[in-house]
């Protein structure tokens, strides 16, 4: 089972989605209910834009276990398939129990694609307060920054965005 899930694994990592999808597909005919053949077919379905297939995987693996990553990417999911209700449920409970610069700024997008600039910056303002390397972070509270008008405080996020391009 770990040989099938490794090997589609790396068969993501390259780029060949359709033959990860058939080894995890057939990892899971005799371990359906393994949490990280479940998770992991889910992340190559977010990598085909098939966010509606990935979800239906991601939501399996909460009903075994609800972590950061899979609350996460169920929110990422919904984000794509731009139904923002939905995703904000999964992320709240992510954040109330988990809380990582990742989910933080996750949520920040949510809010921010639904224009709550305010609860958006407090979010983006977390995540990179969990984690001052956080690129996505620091790019996203620069925008929610100028939405704000708050063209200071853009410059200096947007700069320390620039910081980290090279590091």
């Amino acid at each position: 089972m770990y040989e099938l899930n490794n090997r589609g694994v790396e068969l993501s990592i390259i780029g060949k989605l359709d033959e990860a999808i058939e080894v995890f597909t057939q990892a899971l005919i005799s371990s359906p209910s393994d949490f990280n053949l479940l998770f992991n077919i889910s992340l190559v379905y977010i990598k085909k834009c098939d966010y509606q297939r990935a979800l239906e995987y991601l939501l399996k693996t909460v009903e075994m276990k609800e972590c950061d990553e899979n609350l996460r990417e169920i929110g990422v999911c919904y984000i794509k398939l731009k139904k923002y209700s939905e995703a904000r449920k999964y992320l709240e409970v992510c954040l109330d129990r988990f809380s990582s610069s990742e989910s933080e700024n996750v949520m920040g997008v949510c809010l921010f694609l639904s224009a709550q600039y305010t609860e958006a910056r407090i979010h983006f303002e977390k995540a990179v307060k969990l984690d001052p390397w956080n690129r996505d972070a620091w790019f996203n509270l620069s925008d929610t920054f100028m939405e704000l008008g708050m063209k200071r405080e853009a410059k200096m996020a947007k700069y320390k965005y620039k910081l980290l391009e090279n590091k």
